[in-house]
């Protein structure tokens, strides 16, 4: 049995009704499936010697196309939060101690009375980070690496609790971005990446920067007075971190790499 195609209908709105214009209505993905199913059930319903079988076999293939196409549409990816790609705005999160208080309490000990020494001395000391969260130097790290290296920020690890997005859609972009952060953590004098696992988590590590003129006479940690003549008159030179030393109070080894960095062992 042949069942006749049906003569296309002139769609009429009621009077007084508003309706979606035309051009929505066949823009919308879910009224192009069901115009694409339901004229090729027509067809098949037309041709077929069975129709209600084929009828059913339609209506079934047509609901499972247009959950599918729901299901699209509802897993398409969102675009990141403004928020949580990176930025300068991270700066502000994770904040680092500059308090003496909140480093360990032996290490503690000793930069205070390193610290006392040079202050009778007549030199002026400036504490710019004690402890700081694992979460921070996370942060430091990745940032200093894609900015200085040229890391790939979509291969960046995730680190529980930090929700940030390296990625910008394009390398420059995401460089651009890290390096905002660079320049927000002071870290661009740096020639080695912040470490991840630095004494500054333990709160065995304390950056500080030292300036004095002229000749400085200090006492070490015997109390012998040493007169120190050399410069530079700073942080960097030879003979005040050779003081800091009789205070076991460390310099970072290689001094033009990190120049304010101090800590229990030098690492």
């Amino acid at each position: 049995m042949k069942i006749p195609l049906p003569s296309p209908k002139t769609h009429r709105p009621k009077r007084g009704r508003k309706t979606r214009p035309d051009s929505d209505l066949l823009e919308s993905p879910a009224m192009t499936l069901h115009h694409q199913v339901g004229n090729r059930a027509i067809q098949q319903i037309h041709n077929s010697a069975n129709p209600p079988a084929v009828m059913q076999q339609a209506l079934t293939q047509g609901a499972l196309g247009a959950q599918t196409l729901m299901r699209q549409k509802t897993e398409e990816p969102k675009p990141e939060d403004p928020t949580t790609l990176s930025g300068a705005h991270w700066h502000d999160e994770f904040p680092t101690s500059t308090e003496l208080s909140d480093l360990d309490g032996t290490f503690a000990g000793r930069v205070q009375k390193f610290i006392a020494a040079l202050e009778k001395a007549g030199a002026t000391v400036e504490i710019t980070a004690t402890k700081r969260p694992a979460e921070r130097a996370f942060l430091m790290h990745w940032a200093w690496m894609i900015a200085k290296k040229g890391f790939d920020p979509k291969s960046v690890p995730a680190m529980k609790g930090v929700d940030i997005h390296w990625w910008h859609g394009d390398q420059a972009k995401s460089k651009d971005a890290a390096q905002a952060m660079c320049d927000k953590y002071q870290l661009n004098k740096l020639k080695v990446p912040p470490a991840l696992n630095s004494h500054h988590i333990t709160g065995k590590a304390v950056d500080m920067k030292i300036k004095w003129e002229g000749d400085l006479l200090i006492k070490n940690a015997k109390g012998i007075e040493v007169l120190i003549k050399s410069s530079p008159r700073d942080h960097t030179n030879a003979a005040i971190i050779r003081m800091a030393q009789t205070y076991q109070v460390i310099h970072f080894k290689d001094v033009q790499k990190d120049k304010v960095h101090w800590s229990v062992d030098g690492s």
